[in-house]
């Protein structure tokens, strides 16, 4: 079992500078996969030598079915620790140490140690945001909310284009 974090190792991670590469945008166009979705993955490196990874998923046929993800990749274990995970409005969610807290909009979903400690997901907490309401919003707030910097070129995030 790995250990597990605490909300102080969490937000640390979250606020660690991540540089994105100069081809980060094409790196996180969204490509169709296998399983009916639109799938985006970028590795970045922290100014802490932590490995992280954002993934984009969307489905094909829903515009409010998605999610953007921060992970970290633990090198104690190898595997990854969702940090932030920013979802579309397509699905009822609810705290589960919060039981009567049930959400039905876009969210965001935060890593705490309450709900490792709990035995749950370390990403089960999650709580309603209005800052997003497309794939593309949610992924720039994650870009903002989490330590990026974003090389200097020309342009806005994305190509004007919304999904």
């Amino acid at each position: 079992m790995s250990s597990i974090l605490t909300d102080a190792q969490i937000q640390r991670l979250v606020d660690e500078e991540k540089v994105l590469p100069a081809d980060w945008r094409e790196c996180m166009n969204l490509k169709p996969a296998k399983d009916a979705q639109l799938r985006g993955k970028l590795e970045v490196m922290g100014s802490n030598g932590n490995s992280f990874i954002i993934y984009l998923r969307r489905l094909e046929l829903d515009v409010f079915c998605f999610s953007a993800i921060l992970a970290y990749k633990r090198l104690d274990t190898g595997t990854t620790f969702r940090l932030r995970r920013y979802n579309g409005k397509d699905h009822a969610h609810t705290n589960k140490i919060e039981t009567d807290e049930i959400l039905f909009d876009y969210h965001i979903h935060k890593a705490t140690q309450r709900y490792q400690d709990g035995g749950y997901d370390e990403d089960q907490y999650a709580e309603l945001t209005d800052k997003y309401s497309t794939i593309n919003e949610a992924f720039g707030l994650l870009l903002d909310q989490c330590g990026f910097v974003k090389p200097l070129e020309n342009g806005g995030l994305f190509d004007g284009t919304e999904e």
